[in-house]
């Protein structure tokens, strides 16, 4: 099976998996999971972003499959689809991320896999409790738009199984966004004890921080920013990159 993924972490699943010769295109986000170890992703074409294909790219790669990230219909990729597609949702939890490494594993027909996979995720994350030392954090994540994960996020229950107090579970949504997200960075940041904040760039700078303060309106010294796909991410690595998040907050204490 031949297969273009359209998202970082459906990507990284398939090549936890050992399918990385299997996938034949992927996303200019995709690139990124090299900083994570997967330097096999330098040689992948990109086919396209999370809403769309460049079939022109792509027909001659000959693929069975097309994997993609949330809740998008076919009708978002334009004209006739020459592949199936298979549309992978985003968790509302980090427990059902173990059921998303099966269900790729399933759609795939990886099953043993998928399941050494998801089991080996579930461990790592059971050794995470407890790190959070019950701090408490107000989380957002700037996607090109400044984002706050709510109740039903792998973000925000991702940093409370760690034992963060995290105001955004006070959130009953999944992700705020836009004019809404004002009223809640008023309602919740100013009772945290650091504000967490997912940059979109892997490179965190000085200057970096400082503009994002001067944004979120929170004194620099309660600032802590994480580079991007550490907390957004949401693929096997995911326990490793929440407690590379944890230090990183506990470093700021």
């Amino acid at each position: 099976m031949r297969i273009i993924s359209l998202a970082p972490s459906i990507t990284e699943s398939l090549l936890a998996m050992g399918l990385g010769d299997r996938v034949v295109a992927i996303s200019s986000w995709c690139k990124l999971l090299k900083f994570q170890g997967y330097g096999e992703v330098d040689a992948k074409p990109v086919a396209g972003d999370y809403t769309s294909i460049r079939w022109d790219r792509v027909r001659g790669l000959n693929p069975d499959l097309a994997l993609l990230s949330g809740g998008y219909p076919a009708k978002n990729l334009g004209g006739a689809l020459p592949v199936p597609v298979f549309v992978v949702m985003l968790p509302h939890s980090v427990y059902e991320i173990s059921s998303m490494l099966l269900e790729i594993g399933a759609v795939v027909n990886e099953r043993e896999r998928a399941v050494s996979v998801a089991q080996r995720f579930a461990e790592e994350l059971s050794e995470l409790k407890g790190l959070g030392r019950g701090v408490s954090i107000y989380v957002e994540l700037d996607l090109g738009v400044a984002t706050a994960p709510g109740f039903f996020s792998h973000v925000s229950t991702g940093l409370a199984h760690l034992g963060f107090n995290v105001l955004n579970m006070l959130i009953d949504r999944d992700y705020v966004w836009g004019d809404d997200i004002s009223s809640i960075r008023r309602r919740l940041a100013g009772k945290a004890d650091l504000v967490v904040l997912e940059a979109k760039s892997r490179i965190i700078t000085p200057e970096l921080s400082s503009r994002y303060a001067r944004l979120l309106r929170v004194d620099e010294s309660r600032l802590v920013l994480l580079p991007v796909l550490t907390l957004s991410s949401y693929g096997p690595s995911y326990p490793r990159l929440l407690r590379s998040a944890a230090e990183a907050i506990l470093e700021r204490l």
